[in-house]
């Protein structure tokens, strides 16, 4: 056998080698079973004794012939026959080696230890791969120590913040994969975070493709192209049970309290292009805008998929609180404008997100009715929750010194429009929720331990404006009469 070849294909395999992906050379140190590392030796083995014995008769007995099945054949043409089917066998083995898509861990020492090399070279292409081909294997598998290993690398920032660059939607395989349930929440507790923090995420770009509407009320169509919002909520029972409010709660709070830390805090600036949804809009690059909306869409599932938990929607009240601390109208202000400056802009959509989810009692959504019509909490109860949770932001607005007054009205006749739409209805159950509304809002009045009197004084001012002709105009005029004596009673 010519040595030329063996040293052709050698060369040919090292130059394919040199060339394949990282992650894939590292399967010839972790991915080899003895067998195979036997076979590949004997081979190998083999190969050398066939050269060593074809030298040996080339100068001994070059024409020695051997018969076959009959056939006369030269015994040096058998052997390099044998040898070059060997070579090849060989080659072809490695190559698919290198390249099968199903491979198992053989040496989880060497697989973990490669991890750590790869990220401690700042490889971390090569280290998702691989964590990401054997994910199955690994926790499918009964070896715990490796598990935990795997759950500390991936829990690390650094880890998480490529993750989200390299493999976006390897999240979709953890959340749908057989892992413990608090691995799950803590990952996506901090990945949620990391992709909040990048607004050039995979998360900007799925809520700002998610705006169409299923058709029922306010309820938005979870198309299949946004793959990580469609995981989470097409089945809200996962939301639900990962808590994926957490992580979009904290992460507004987080980040209203550092707006409080600047000496100049943009959301007191009136931007043009914050409060319109055109081709220049800021609304979808915004990170508390985007947390707010995707809220508004986990909401709004939960509520259709009748998940019986309130689904932490206070979380809008404690965002209102820390809205209306940070808010100032200031020289960058536009006062006179709907939304003097972006802080009104989230408050709008924070109430009207409320709302929303309010009116979804129009909806005929069987099974939601109040138990209970009156203004005690319900935590299995969305819209009740939401009916409560809308007058706690109400009168954070209301009572704060920096809001306009105007603004404060606006926000007022949205409550008024919304009673009067629910009380008006034809549907008994929204008829109830307009009663639980009332009595929340007369429940503000009298307040806790003392009256609320500028807050119904509030109130009164602003029934005075309000454009009472439409509700007077669809048979509501005797509705105006009681809510205005009920107001003005407590």
């Amino acid at each position: 056998m010519d040595i030329i070849l063996v040293f052709t294909f050698v060369a040919v395999f090292l130059s394919i080698y040199q060339i394949i992906p990282e992650y894939k050379k590292s399967r010839f140190s972790y991915a080899l079973s003895w067998n195979k590392k036997a076979l590949i030796c004997f081979l190998s083995g083999t190969l050398l004794s066939l050269y060593l014995y074809f030298s040996f008769f080339q100068y001994h007995n070059p024409n020695q012939i051997i018969k076959i099945f009959g056939i006369n054949l030269n015994f040096l043409f058998v052997i390099d026959l044998i040898s070059t089917s060997i070579l090849i066998s060989l080659f072809l083995y490695l190559l698919h080696f290198a390249f099968k898509k199903n491979i198992n861990i053989e040496s989880k020492d060497n697989f973990f230890n490669k991890i750590e090399e790869y990220i401690n070279k700042k490889d971390y292409f090569s280290s998702i791969q691989l964590i990401k081909i054997h994910f199955q294997e690994i926790y499918s598998s009964e070896d715990e120590d490796l598990k935990y290993k795997i759950k500390r690398i991936i829990l690390k920032k650094e880890f998480l913040e490529n993750l989200s660059k390299i493999e976006p939607y390897f999240c979709i395989r953890i959340i749908r994969g057989h892992v413990d349930t608090d691995f799950k929440k803590q990952f996506l507790d901090d990945y949620l975070k990391i992709l909040l923090e990048d607004n050039k995420s995979i998360l900007y770009d799925e809520i700002k493709n998610n705006q169409n509407l299923h058709g029922v009320g306010g309820r938005y169509e979870l198309i299949k192209e946004n793959k990580l919002i469609t995981s989470l909520l097409k089945n809200a029972k996962i939301a639900e049970e990962l808590e994926i409010w957490r992580p979009l709660g904290e992460f507004v709070l987080e980040q209203l309290n550092e707006q409080r830390t600047l000496i100049n805090d943009k959301y007191n600036y009136f931007d043009e292009n914050f409060n319109d949804y055109s081709e220049y809009s800021t609304l979808y690059s915004d990170k508390i805008f985007v947390s707010l909306r995707f809220f508004d869409i986990m909401l709004l599932e939960s509520l259709h998929q009748k998940i019986n938990w309130h689904m932490w929607l206070y979380y809008y009240y404690y965002l209102t609180q820390y809205i209306c601390k940070n808010y100032k109208i200031t020289e960058f202000s536009s006062p006179k404008e709907e939304n003097p400056n972006s802080y009104s802009r989230l408050l709008n959509e924070l109430v009207s997100n409320l709302i929303k989810w309010i009116r979804e009692s129009d909806q005929n959504i069987k099974g939601y009715s109040p138990k209970a019509i009156d203004a005690q909490h319900d935590n299995g109860d969305i819209i009740k929750s939401s009916i409560i949770c809308l007058f706690q932001c109400h009168q954070e607005i209301i009572d704060s010194k920096e809001i306009p007054n105007e603004f404060k009205r606006k926000i007022t006749h949205f409550i008024y429009d919304l009673y009067f739409e629910l009380s008006l209805s034809k549907n008994p159950d929204s008829n109830k929720y307009a009663e639980v509304l009332l009595l929340c809002l007369e429940d503000k009045i009298k307040g806790y331990s003392k009256r609320n009197e500028s807050y119904k004084l509030f109130l009164i001012d602003s029934l005075n404006s309000f454009d009472q002709v439409p509700v007077a105009f669809k048979g509501g005029a005797d509705k105006l009469k009681e809510f205005e004596k009920r107001i003005k009673k407590c």
